[in-house]
C-alpha cells in the first residue's frame, strides 16, 4: 500500500505545467520490478534550425556595427596608411614626420594642426589610434589621435621613416635621436 501511494505522490510532483513548455507523463508503477522505470511519453518540442548568415557579414549586433563603423565614409581612408597589412608604398611607418589637421570640437567648426614623429600606432579591432612627440621649446609633447572619431581630417607625410616597429617609445629618452627624425621639418621651412 504505501508502495503505490509513494508512486502517486511521485507521479504528481513529475507533471509539469504546459507554460514551460515541456509536459511529463505520470509514472505508473509496474508490477514487475524488473522494468526500465522512466516514462516513453515525454514531450521534446522541436527547434527549428536558424538561417545562417553569409561568412561575410557579421554574426552579432556588436559585430555588424563594427563593420559599418570600419568602413564609413569618414573614418576609412585613414585605415589603409596605417594597417599591419597591405602595399608597403601606401603605409605610413613609424618615426615618419607627420602633420594631422584635426577638429576641436565635435560640430567640426574649428581646426588645428599638429606635427611630429610618429611614435606608436594601436591598432584596435576597427579603431586605430597614433601618437605623434614633437619638442616646442626644449619640452616633449605628445598628442594621441583616434581615426575612428572622425574628428581628423587630414594626414600629410613630411619625411618617411625606415623603422619597422609599431612603437618607438625609446625616442623619449634620446632626444637627439628624436631630432635627427624630425630634420625634414626644419629643413622644408626654411
Amino acid at each position: 500500500m504505501s508502495l503505490k501511494l509513494l508512486a502517486s505522490s511521485f507521479s504528481r510532483s513529475c507533471r509539469v505545467s504546459n507554460n514551460i513548455g515541456l509536459r511529463f507523463a505520470s509514472y505508473q508503477p509496474l508490477g514487475d520490478a524488473k522494468s526500465f522505470p522512466f516514462s516513453k511519453q515525454l514531450l521534446v518540442p522541436h527547434i527549428e534550425p536558424s538561417s545562417i548568415p553569409p561568412k561575410d557579414a557579421p554574426l552579432n549586433t556588436l559585430g555588424r556595427f563594427n563593420h559599418q563603423l570600419k568602413y564609413s565614409s569618414e573614418s576609412s581612408k585613414f585605415y589603409s596608411l596605417f594597417s599591419r597589412r597591405g602595399p608597403i608604398k601606401s603605409r605610413i611607418p613609424p618615426s615618419s614626420v607627420i602633420t594631422v589637421t584635426y577638429y576641436t570640437n565635435p560640430e567640426k567648426t574649428h581646426t588645428a594642426t599638429f606635427a611630429g614623429v610618429l611614435i606608436g600606432i594601436r591598432r584596435r579591432n576597427n579603431d586605430v589610434t597614433i601618437r605623434l612627440r614633437n619638442v616646442i621649446m626644449k619640452l616633449g609633447v605628445e598628442q594621441i589621435f583616434s581615426l575612428g572619431s572622425g574628428l581628423v581630417k587630414d594626414i600629410q607625410v613630411l619625411k618617411r621613416g625606415k623603422m619597422h616597429r609599431s612603437k618607438i617609445y625609446w625616442v623619449r629618452n634620446q632626444p637627439k635621436a628624436l631630432q635627427k627624425m624630425a630634420s625634414g621639418i626644419q629643413s622644408r621651412k626654411k
